[in-house]
């Protein structure tokens, strides 16, 4: 064998090993179920969709729980390559692929004994004792709204669990969440009959897997997306993991 064919047959080996130890990192704050404990057999539908997309690729993902604004901030800088869950308002200057992720409904929650409803016009939260999740965006318009009226933001892994706390000792009278995560989390919390839905906010939207603009690499996972999501609608394996989960696919 010569030198250049032997160095050639290296290389492709080289390259071949790479690829297969290669990894994508994948950060969020607990937003079950479209992303929960890493450790569980259902760690959440968008870790699982994003095994089932990059893993027969020889990519292995590497999800951890870190606070949402720490998981935009590392991801930003590259030092993460992506983060779940995500609206195009929230990261502009992240890179998407052209499949969401799943449609986002959110509403208001309030006490079941406070009789205050969310008709859609916001100068009905002017009075409003509001909880929010830092570095959360609820749209434009609510956006403006929040920092406006002073809402309360909750930080950290337990945000969530944080602003029910409030709402159940008066610090707060509203809060706002995606439907999927409240109803799961108000169940898990044995409080479904305590803390109900006051509205629907009108302000819904997409969610992404959205990737740091800063790293070369991260093209190449999202081009991995954009070929895979549609095999996997056609051939209901998109369905299947969404199922575990009771969502119906988009």
């Amino acid at each position: 064998m010569s030198v250049l064919r032997c160095l050639s047959v290296i290389m492709l080996a080289v390259f071949a090993i790479n690829l297969h130890a290669q990894t994508i990192s994948i950060r969020a704050d607990y937003w079950y179920p479209m992303n929960g404990d890493p450790t569980s057999e259902k760690p959440g539908y968008m870790i699982e969709l994003a095994k089932a997309i990059f893993e027969p690729q020889g990519i292995t993902v590497d999800y951890q729980l870190k606070p949402w604004s720490r998981s935009i901030q590392e991801t930003r800088i590259g030092k993460s390559d992506c983060v779940v869950g995500a609206y195009k308002v929230s990261v502009p200057d992240f890179i998407f692929p052209k499949q969401h992720w799943g449609l986002d409904q959110t509403l208001f929650y309030t006490l079941a004994n406070d009789d205050w409803r969310y008709l859609g016009d916001v100068r009905a939260l002017d009075k409003r004792k509001m909880g929010v999740i830092s570095d959360y965006s609820y749209g434009k318009k609510l956006d403006e709204i929040f920092i406006k009226i002073n809402a309360q933001s909750a930080k950290g892994d337990n945000a969530l669990e944080t602003n029910i706390k409030k709402i159940l000792t008066g610090r707060i009278d509203t809060m706002i969440e995606s439907h999927y995560v409240m109803a799961n989390k108000l169940m898990e919390m044995q409080l479904s009959d305590k803390i109900i839905s006051a509205g629907d906010t009108q302000q819904g939207a997409p969610m992404y897997l959205a990737c740091t603009p800063n790293t070369t690499r991260t093209q190449k996972f999202i081009t991995l997306v954009n070929q895979a999501m549609p095999k996997l609608k056609a051939s209901g394996q998109l369905q299947k993991i969404l199922s575990t989960y009771n969502i119906e696919s988009w």
